[in-house]
């Protein structure tokens, strides 16, 4: 960084909600949040996105074998047999696919940019065009996504409240949740 900067620190230690009881007895490690005026904030050295990542919450990404449909009106949108699955607390499953499973002729790009504190910032949104309805916004992915989730890396994910996923043939409700508009 060049020039002078002003910098802001936040020392968080024992953040950890009243209802969740620390396991043995022992001292936490205080977590160092910075920011310099005009820069993105960190976490210890890492970059944050939105806002820090809180130590209860999980996200994983798993490569399965599951056979996974993406539909929507009937029309198909994508198939795999090799999706990467993210398990987020408090979120439904998500189903990434690689480019190659996605028919994109159904597929418009779109400019929208979103960001996440476990995956980092979108680099594409595609709204569906079915029997001649836009239905905006219902992929991303992430081209570059945080280390932890590394797996999704270019994959395709599909707004699970927005489409039909049939996984291994069985047809999944669709979950309520505030991205279901």
């Amino acid at each position: 960084m060049r020039g002078p900067t002003d910098l802001q620190e936040l020392v968080v230690v024992n953040d950890y909600p009243a209802m969740i009881a620390p396991v043995g007895h022992f001292e936490p490690v205080a977590r160092r949040i910075r920011a310099y005026l005009g820069s993105e904030p960190v976490e210890e050295d890492e970059q944050v996105f939105v806002h820090p990542r809180s130590p209860y919450v999980r996200v994983d990404a798993l490569r399965s074998t599951r056979t996974l449909r993406v539909e929507l009106r009937g029309t198909l949108l994508a198939e795999s047999d090799s999706p990467v699955l993210v398990y987020e607390t408090g979120l439904p499953t998500r189903c990434y696919l690689s480019r190659t499973a996605v028919r994109f002729e159904h597929l418009i790009p779109t400019g929208t940019q979103t960001q996440c504190p476990y995956k980092g910032t979108t680099s594409g949104y595609w709204s569906a065009r079915v029997d001649g309805r836009v239905h905006p916004d219902l992929a991303w992915t992430y081209d570059f996504p945080t280390r932890a989730l590394l797996p999704i890396a270019g994959m395709l994910a599909f707004y699970n409240e927005r489409v039909d996923i049939v996984l291994d043939g069985v047809r999944l409700e669709r979950p309520r949740t505030h991205f279901g508009r």
